[in-house]
């Protein structure tokens, strides 16, 4: 019988894969070098869990804690948006560029005059989309 097993980052906590599989399998993979990646039978999903990698458990994600000052701009390159409280790591996508906070705070300003999208990404926390804006 195949039982449920999830793969992780041994870091971060981030889900990686799941799957199935027997115990012949689920042993042999528990004995196998895998890097950075870590091994445990259980059942999760990467959208709404991640793994304490201290207790090796599943745990539920939350939203993320982040403060936005404001949410559209002048695009003047001098007025700026200020994204406070992100958690460290946190993988923030505007547009196509793509940044990692490492301070707990993002500041950004507009050139042009558009609606920019925004996603923050942490494995500890549901994924959150929003746009900004920069105008005339």
């Amino acid at each position: 019988m195949k039982k449920h097993v999830i793969y992780y980052d041994l870091v971060t906590g981030e889900i990686l894969h799941t799957g199935y599989g027997t115990d012949i399998e689920i042993q042999a993979a528990e004995t196998e070098d895998m890097g950075n990646m870590g091994f445990l039978e259980g059942v999760g999903e990467s959208s709404k869990h991640y793994i304490n990698v201290n207790t090796v458990e599943v745990v539920n994600k939350t939203s993320l804690p982040i403060l936005i000052d404001k949410l559209i701009i002048a695009a003047d390159g001098e007025e700026s948006i200020t994204i406070s409280n992100i958690p460290i790591g946190t993988v923030i996508t505007l547009d196509e560029e793509v940044y990692t906070v490492n301070d707990g705070i993002f500041e950004l300003t507009f050139d042009l005059p558009k609606k920019y999208g925004l996603t923050l990404k942490h494995p500890k926390y549901y994924k959150r989309r929003g746009t900004l804006e920069g105008t005339y």
